[in-house]
């Protein structure tokens, strides 16, 4: 996912071929896009039998470009496509519009994308040639679509970590040009958190980890993965995926030094671990705000059942703590239907949160279905940020029935707003308005009966700012 300087949205992925659709902030399709908002192909245009999209970029001029994969008859090559602004193929790209590139014998499979100021464009993800065990995988093509041989000789390169599968799973570009590819790399029937930083013309950057290629175990013994990565002004690098133990898998975030380091100010030793509660968690997703603080989205909850997982996001502070401040304790899980997953996030300049992923209910034959949500994080949950004399607000018993305490000080006078928003953002009740309240400390009950079970914020807000407090209804 993408979003675009005017505030619209770019979403990339698949529906029986390459599909990308745009929306307008407000969360509806934008109909000057494709037909009706969507593009979508299947057959006809590359040299394949299907095209699927796992990668989108933007271009300066607005162009999109979609990175996927094109099944050839006997194995998967690059893909690479590029769309007009108004959501029709770009027939200059190329030949058709589409690239594709084969890498190795055995097939390859992208999974990011980055444009480079002077528009050359990069695509990552692995290749398998000779075996079954994959490798990272680096391509770089001219701004027409061309292999750029000035990257590795022939504008192609792979690198191969362990004797395992290596698989690169995220990609960033620093200002200085170097490339920093995340992923897996896997040896002893176990995968870590491996990362590689190239120099701009596809070298091995030495001064990462003293070779370009940096590993990390967050378990012992256990799998673990990288698989959404992004860069902080100061040039950290913060890498989000999973961990396992014995009992299934849980959210997991490293910070790295510039040099490739663990940052031991970041979290036990440059690593965070997030339980949730029961079942699995994974992150598969990661955006920052401009205060430092760290969003990162996947799931919680799931089973093998593939049963009872929500839309998830967590917020930790810069230093890695969870954020109390957001939702309820850091987190906020939304249930779409009986299994739902967050694959990408983008931040809006009012700093609300934009998850989009996929839904199904597992327990039917109705297919996955596209899922969006947002989420208000400009919130400080809990902590009032009236300009004088902070104080706190409380609601009680948390979680609760249809009945509830709300207590809260005011520093000054005046009219009061009262708003309850559901986890995706929503307005789901107005409490009361334009209600006259004096300053100091008030007690009053709240009547949430006829909401549906789930996470809310309460909104006070005034003259001088607003206050709010994350609840649970039962």
């Amino acid at each position: 996912m993408l979003l675009q300087p005017d505030g619209k949205l770019l979403l990339a992925g698949y529906c029986y071929g390459q599909s990308v659709a745009r929306f307008m902030g407000d969360g509806s399709l934008d109909l000057s896009f494709g037909v009706d908002g969507i593009f979508l192909t299947g057959l006809g245009i590359g040299s394949g039998t299907y095209v699927s999209a796992g990668a989108i970029g933007l271009q300066t001029d607005g162009k999109v470009l979609v990175a996927g994969h094109d099944y050839n008859g006997a194995d998967v090559d690059f893909a690479l496509m590029r769309l007009n602004t108004d959501g029709t193929v770009d027939s200059t790209f190329g030949s058709t519009g589409l690239v594709t590139t084969s890498i190795g014998s055995m097939g390859e499979q992208p999974f990011a994308i980055a444009v480079q100021p002077d528009g050359r464009i990069l695509v990552a993800g692995n290749s398998r040639a000779g075996s079954a065990n994959a490798d990272f995988a680096l391509v770089r093509y001219n701004s027409d679509g061309t292999l750029d041989n000035s990257f590795d000789g022939d504008g192609k390169l792979t690198t191969g970590i362990t004797t395992g599968n290596d698989e690169a799973y995220a990609m960033s570009l620093q200002p200085d040009g170097k490339i920093v590819l995340a992923g897996i790399c896997t040896s002893g029937g176990n995968s870590d958190v491996a990362l590689v930083r190239y120099e701009p013309n596809g070298a091995y950057d030495t001064a990462f980890d003293f070779d370009g290629i940096a590993r990390f175990p967050i378990t012992a013994n256990e799998d673990d993965a990288g698989v959404a990565m992004a860069l902080q002004p100061d040039g950290k690098v913060i890498v989000t995926g999973c961990t396992s133990d014995s009992l299934g898998f849980v959210m997991a975030t490293l910070r790295l030094n510039a040099d490739g380091s663990l940052d031991d100010t970041f979290g036990e030793d440059g690593k965070v671990t997030t339980n949730i509660g029961p079942g699995w968690e994974k992150a598969f997703a990661i955006c920052l705000q401009p205060d430092g603080k760290v969003n990162i989205g996947g799931y919680a909850g799931g089973n093998t059942a593939w049963i009872d997982a929500g839309f998830t996001v967590v917020r930790y502070t810069a230093s890695g703590e969870l954020d109390s401040s957001f939702a309820v304790n850091g987190s906020a899980v939304s249930l779409f239907s009986t299994y739902s997953e967050i694959h990408a996030l983008a931040m809006q300049p009012d700093l609300k949160i934009i998850a989009a992923g996929f839904t199904v209910d597992t327990t039917s034959t109705t297919g996955y279905d596209l899922a969006f949500a947002r989420y208000i994080s400009g919130l400080n949950v809990g902590v009032v940020d009236f300009s004088t004399n902070p104080g706190i607000a409380l609601v009680y018993p948390n979680p609760l029935a249809d009945e509830a305490v709300l207590e809260y000080e005011l520093s000054a006078s005046g009219a009061l707003l009262c708003e309850l928003f559901n986890a995706q953002g929503r307005l789901e009740r107005t409490l009361f308005s334009n209600a006259q309240r004096s300053h100091g400390k008030h007690r009053e009950k709240v009547d949430l009966s006829g909401l549906a079970a789930g996470h809310y914020t309460l909104v006070l807000t005034n003259g001088t700012g607003k206050m709010s407090v994350g609840l649970v209804k039962r």
